[in-house]
């Protein structure tokens, strides 16, 4: 259940948190990280989002908005690679711990 958790980040980490014990605090301590990827990752994209419209809107022209969309789909590629490798860590039994989040995992586990 705790790699499940990474899957859809903040929905399946949503999910697993609320059907997991409260025992079960390996489970729940990567659920709370998961949620608060998605979360961090939600807000990346709605301020990319923002930016990048502002961009367009401004006339910031074809090569800005291109090199801003690459630069978007790196950052998703990174993002997917992080969330398979959590996941793979947590079906191995490890704690990958990103900062911050792992902090706040520590306390509400």
């Amino acid at each position: 259940m705790a790699m499940v958790a990474y899957i859809l980040t903040w929905i399946t980490g949503l999910i697993v948190l609320l059907t997991a014990p409260k025992t079960a605090k390996y489970q729940r301590w990567h659920a709370i990280q998961a949620i608060g990827l998605g979360v961090v990752v939600t807000a990346f994209y709605v301020v990319w989002n923002v930016l990048f419209m502002g961009m367009m809107l401004s006339g910031g022209g074809f090569a800005g908005a291109a090199a801003l969309g690459m630069l978007s789909t790196l950052v998703w590629l990174a993002t997917v690679v992080l969330i398979v490798v959590l996941a793979v860590k947590a079906y191995q039994g490890h704690k990958l711990r990103l900062p911050i989040i792992a902090g706040f995992a520590d306390k509400n586990a």
